[in-house]
């Protein structure tokens, strides 16, 4: 039996390694069973704007990808995210889930 989510990982990518990053996370199911994958406008100083159209736009084309996992298992799926994909473009933070679960 494994440990229970504990933890929601959320990291933040340039829509550049958006794909590259997903193919990474496939390869090492054994640090999140499923993950969500959303893109958003990013903005501000951590905003890098590489694109014309981003210049124009003052915005950003993101990922978001979130994970509910164990949190144990969150350094050392960074610390292969920071060697695989070394760029100050990508962020990330945690919060703990008290719950998590399936339906049926």
């Amino acid at each position: 039996m494994t440990a229970p989510c504990d933890c929601l990982l959320t990291l933040v990518v340039p829509a550049s390694i958006e794909d590259a990053l997903l193919e990474h996370l496939a390869a090492h199911p054994e640090w999140a069973d499923s993950l969500m994958v959303s893109h958003q406008d990013g903005m501000g100083k951590g905003a890098h704007l590489v694109t014309a159209m981003e210049k124009v736009r003052g915005r950003a084309r993101m990922a978001l990808v979130t994970m509910p996992m164990q949190a144990q298992q969150v350094d050392v799926l960074l610390a292969s995210v920071r060697h695989q994909f070394p760029t100050p473009a990508l962020s990330w933070w945690t919060v703990p889930l008290t719950a998590y679960g399936r339906s049926g």
